[in-house]
């Protein structure tokens, strides 16, 4: 086995992700698997702290420097416990404890939580947002499964360290002059979107810092697989994405969930996974490569559905055409060249200035997780899914991912500030909002190719 790298250095999302979970505005990501049957304990254990070999950053500490931070592979980490093992009646009962914000949490890349219950087995991979996105969450998933399997064939297995890249930046040196163009085009057409008031919530950035987040809730809602295809054929036939309709269900819905003002648009943002953008060469070891991209719309949402979708999905190709996600390759540059602590007093100001006006929220959608890469012992989980840091406002987020044909709709929050009824109906609302397409009669496309 190769030797594990001791330092890495901190890239520059990874940087400002930092600051932001320092400002409370970020936070750990948690998978969550649902098992029928039991694990292996004992060899999830092994697996888990062979996840620090395999991908090195989850077994680092952030090192803090005035000009470039590192990460260092801690010294402790034989002497730490990697999984943690839960006996509950209810699993989310361990889930709201696992999700509530802790100060030592921004110290730890990594850690799996196995509750024990009547039900089954349920799964947590925790990770901390800083080093990876949902999409690498979901990478970190598959690589425990295949080390947990192959332990059970060979049970003195070590893997080689990841030596793939870790700068989630790298793909923009194939950008072309034209491309940075497209952005800059973009760009311009979003600052002038977003001079006017929006629906949403607000809070001034003193107060926000003074209310750290101190407590979890967190809100499912689940679309069926049956209803999704009606979805997708709904889709299909209005010439859009899924993704389409759901961004545009959550605009109506969220319209009329957040504070009015008059005259306000809405205005949501959008992740986008950036490795769409990256040629092969360019794929990274575990990190954090999410853009968001602002889709605009204004007071007036129209009277249907359809009439919101035909604005959502305007603002969104408009937002494709100029590498949607992408920041200005010519920003990240000044801002690579820039000391931590400059970014540091950068980003506290963005943030006081943000906060000054009501916040857009955002939705992401995370796409699929594929049960094929989740199997443990050749069990796939029953229910897979994520949730999130539980931010206070005025941020509010809600993610969608696909599982087994279903799409699970979540919301994690500060109970303190809304009920879980309301965030329920919101939900509701939002995938009550998407249309949907019967299947077409087999006899009356027979008779239709006939």
């Amino acid at each position: 086995m190769s030797a594990v790298p001791e330092t890495f250095p901190v890239d520059l999302q990874e940087q400002i992700l930092r600051i932001c979970t320092e400002l409370g505005s970020a936070g750990p990501i948690l998978m969550v698997m649902d098992f029928a049957g039991r694990l292996d304990e004992v060899r999830l254990a092994r697996a888990a702290r062979l996840m620090l070999d395999a991908e090195p950053v989850l077994g680092c500490r952030f090192v803090p420097d005035p000009r470039r931070p590192t990460w260092r592979r801690r010294d402790d980490i034989d002497r730490q416990d990697w999984c943690v093992v839960h006996g509950a009646g209810n699993p989310e009962e361990v889930i709201r404890e696992v999700l509530t914000p802790k100060p030592e949490d921004i110290e730890r890349n990594f850690l799996v939580h196995l509750i024990r219950h009547p039900g089954g087995d349920t799964l947590l991979i925790w990770v901390n947002h800083v080093i990876a996105d949902g999409f690498a969450v979901i990478d970190c998933a598959g690589l425990l499964a295949s080390l947990y399997n192959r332990l059970a064939e060979e049970p003195d297995y070590r893997p080689e360290p990841n030596p793939a890249p870790r700068d989630g930046q790298l793909w923009m040196a194939d950008l072309t002059f034209r491309d940075v163009l497209r952005i800059i085009r973009r760009d311009i057409v979003d600052a002038l979107q977003a001079r006017g008031t929006v629906h949403g919530f607000q809070r001034d950035y003193e107060t926000f810092r003074a209310t750290a987040p101190m407590d979890a809730a967190w809100v499912r809602h689940r679309i069926s697989a049956a209803r999704v295809a009606a979805m997708d054929r709904a889709a299909a036939a209005r010439g859009c994405t899924r993704n389409d309709l759901l961004t545009a269900g959550f605009v109506r819905a969220f319209a009329d969930f957040a504070p009015q003002a008059q005259g306000a648009g809405t205005r949501v943002g959008l992740t986008v996974n950036l490795r769409q953008y990256a040629p092969i060469r360019r794929r990274h070891a575990v990190c954090s490569m999410v853009g968001i991209g602002y889709v605009s719309v204004g007071p007036d949402l129209g009277a249907s559905f359809d009439d919101t979708l035909a604005l959502v999905t305007a603002d969104i190709k408009r937002q494709k055409k100029g590498l949607m996600g992408a920041a200005n390759p010519l920003y990240i540059r000044a801002l690579s060249m820039m000391s931590y602590r400059r970014k540091c007093a950068m980003v506290d100001k963005l943030m006081h200035k943000v906060m000054s006006r009501p916040m857009a929220p955002t939705f992401s959608n995370g796409g699929r997780i594929n049960a094929g890469k989740l199997r443990f012992d050749g069990n796939a989980p029953l229910d897979a899914g994520f949730a999130v840091f539980p931010c206070a406002l005025p941020l509010f987020l809600v993610s969608a991912f696909e599982y087994e044909g279903a799409v699970t709709l979540t919301a994690c929050f500060q109970p303190s500030e809304q009920s879980a009824e309301r965030i329920r109906l919101l939900l509701d609302r939002v995938a009550g909002e998407v249309p949907v397409e019967a299947a077409a009669d087999p006899v009356l496309v027979e008779k239709a190719i006939a």
